[in-house]
């Protein structure tokens, strides 16, 4: 529960300033951008970069595992299938950390990015 409130936080949080990840990058018009349901799933954030290309962000609590590379592959699949008129689709994982296994799988991959995040908190007395 927990997690899934986290990745609902991150997810509502980077919609509103996707700039920080890439100049240029918006929620896709088309649609609210926001848990975009495919074939294999519930696109996190459905993205456009600056040329017109759709992007899917995927958001992970935690650490991100290996397995995260199939579920995005899956999505960025469906939206080429589904909703891309150009075929070009990137991806993105944004999760607090990620595994060895994932980092290492990722490098054969040339359309899908890593990103990480922070998480602060701060406590004063009133």
């Amino acid at each position: 529960k927990t997690q899934l409130s986290l990745e609902r936080d991150v997810q509502e949080y980077l919609s509103e300033r996707l700039d920080d990840i890439e100049q240029g990058l918006s929620i896709q018009s088309d649609r609210t951008g926001l848990e975009v349901q495919v074939d294999s799933g519930r696109v996190d954030i459905l993205a456009e970069d600056s040329d017109g290309n759709l992007v899917v962000i995927e958001i992970k609590a935690g650490e991100a595992q290996r397995a995260v590379l199939g579920q995005i592959k899956a999505y960025m699949a469906d939206v080429i299938d589904e909703l891309s008129e150009t075929g070009d689709v990137r991806g993105i994982i944004v999760s607090e950390d990620f595994s060895q296994k994932l980092t290492r799988a990722i490098t054969l991959e040339n359309n899908i990015e890593l990103y990480t995040y922070e998480v602060e908190f701060s406590f004063n007395k009133y």
